[in-house]
């Protein structure tokens, strides 16, 4: 903020553009700016190699994610490489900083694989009366509907992380077992409600792990109408 009084860090020059319109521009850059310069060079290529590194251990449909981001991060340095060796007037890559953010936030927060897609659908349409959580591979909530959520007794999203989390912290041996099965019972709403439990994890075709899920199947009315046949079983005159 103070180099233009400064100039500690760059100078600038007064140039005109194709319209004769006044503007200023870096015309020396200082040891400090080739130092702060430096840095950040070095930080975006430690991102890429962990990119890198992550995209080549993950399965094959979460390999577009990063490499998208990768991308877009390795087009902005080159735009601004461009700009420093061809001596430039204006950084063009700073035009390509909204890109890359939403790019980053589409791949992070919005994005599902559609391997994994394909996957949901599928339990979802077979489990449509039970609660559904399904997670990508990187432990994130992919899908869930609201029965999940009132199983655990939440109203929010947050609630439901909370209780898996939970969940994984005592049962770490589930990170290596494809399927586990287990019943219990809830209070809801002041009720006492039996669940019949399921935690798998998915799989693709070429044996690579995509994620997991879990379903949450209600037999509060199955036991209650086994306990009715049986009371009318046993008292049937």
């Amino acid at each position: 903020m103070a180099n233009p009084v400064i100039h500690c860090v760059f100078g600038i020059s007064r140039r005109s553009d194709i319209l004769d319109k006044t503007f200023f521009a870096i015309s020396k850059r200082h040891p400090l700016y080739i130092f702060h310069f430096s840095l950040i060079y070095l930080l975006l290529l430690m991102t890429i190699v962990l990119l890198a590194r992550k995209m080549a251990a993950s399965p094959r449909i979460y390999k577009l994610k990063y490499a998208s981001i990768m991308l877009a991060m390795c087009i902005v340095m080159a735009g601004h490489a461009l700009y420093l060796n061809l001596s430039f007037s204006f950084d063009y890559s700073v035009i390509l900083y909204t890109a890359i953010a939403l790019t980053v936030f589409y791949f992070s927060d919005i994005y599902i694989p559609r391997g994994l897609m394909e996957k949901l659908l599928l339990f979802t349409f077979a489990n449509m009366e039970d609660g559904i959580v399904c997670m990508d591979a990187d432990g994130n909530i992919a899908h869930y509907n609201q029965k999940a959520v009132d199983y655990c007794g939440g109203a929010e999203s947050s609630d439901l992380a909370e209780n898996i989390a939970k969940w994984f912290s005592t049962h770490p041996k589930a990170k290596d077992s494809d399927e586990l099965t287990w019943r219990e019972a809830r209070t809801l709403n002041g009720e006492k409600r039996r669940f019949t439990n399921i935690y798998r994890r998915i799989y693709d075709k070429h044996g690579e792990y995509l994620g997991c899920f879990f379903t949450y199947h209600d037999r509060t009315d199955e036991y209650r109408r086994i306990a009715e046949e049986h009371y009318n079983a046993s008292h049937d005159t």
